[in-house]
């Protein structure tokens, strides 16, 4: 009789620890002619699982991986959300078939994650697609129509005013998802603005200011506002600084562009290079500008 020891556990049990299971797997006495044993019936697995079931009194042996939801199922994990756990030693401590259970918990979760968000943009698609159709504008066209009196011997009149309660209702009913959606378009176009303008915080507090004195500007209004603004300040300065140094080359005898230092109450040492903007800089340092 061929024999195949199947051990769930690893090793033999140390003194305290939990006992392994190794389990006797008969294949059977080989046939006369040497094809397959004839007490041998399913495959490997089925044989696996039924010495594994022999060995823990009952228990499953699975060959599907694990999922998310199988968790439930397993019996001894705690319950609660635990922190300070260094996964990383953890994680390298486990077995082989531990990693491989973990391996497989994530790839169950990746795909399940990847299927919500092709899920979530297909309902947003389709979102889109109802409040931005005819249909739609048809409805609340309908619905903002001054009411048409319910004469019951007009059937023409008494059509119109049950189109319009209808559209009144449907329009009620679709108003959360059209408030919702235009609250998420502002917020992507917002996102959009700030990605595509980096600098908006530094003109942060400005801009608040500019939209608290008016309320009639949106957030863009208010941030061209305020740099172009700053930017008009900064241009303004610059342009009085170069009036100053270019007045201070004059007075100590320097061409604007590059010259040298021909006469003046004070000049500056040999160090500092001899064109106009860097005598005007030593200058103001000396404050003598």
């Amino acid at each position: 009789m061929a024999e195949n020891n199947v051990n769930n556990g690893g090793a033999p049990a140390a003194s305290g620890e939990a006992p392994t299971h190794t389990v006797t797997v008969d294949h059977g006495t080989p046939s006369s002619d040497g094809g397959t044993p004839n007490s041998v019936k399913g495959s490997n697995h089925e044989r696996l699982a039924a010495a594994f079931a022999q060995a823990t009194g009952g228990q499953k042996l699975t060959n599907e991986p694990m999922t998310v939801e199988r968790l439930s199922d397993v019996q001894g994990l705690p319950e609660g959300d635990f922190k300070g756990i260094d996964y990383n030693r953890t994680i390298s401590e486990l077995s082989d078939d531990g990693k491989k259970i973990l391996a497989n918990i994530r790839s169950d979760y990746t795909r399940k994650t990847q299927e919500l968000a092709r899920q979530g943009k297909e309902l947003e698609g389709q979102r889109q697609a109802l409040l931005e159709s005819d249909a739609y504008r048809n409805i609340q066209a309908r619905a903002g129509e001054a009411p048409v009196d319910a004469d019951p011997f007009d059937p023409q009149a008494f059509n119109q005013r049950i189109e319009q309660e209808v559209a009144k209702r449907l329009a009620d009913v679709l108003k959360p998802m059209q408030n919702e959606y235009e609250s998420q378009q502002r917020r992507q176009k917002l996102e959009r603005f700030k990605s595509e303008n980096p600098d908006l915080e530094t003109y942060k507090t400005e801009i608040v200011e500019v939209l608290k004195t008016n309320e009639n500007l949106n957030l863009e209004q208010a941030y061209y506002l305020v740099k172009g603004k700053t930017q008009t300040q900064k241009l303004r300065q610059a342009e009085q600084e170069l009036v100053a140094y270019k007045t201070a080359a004059k007075d100590y005898g320097l061409k604007v562009s590059i010259g040298s230092v021909n006469s003046g109450p004070l000049k500056p040492p040999t160090s500092v290079k001899r064109d106009a903007y860097s005598v005007y800089r030593w200058l103001q340092a000396n404050q003598k500008a």
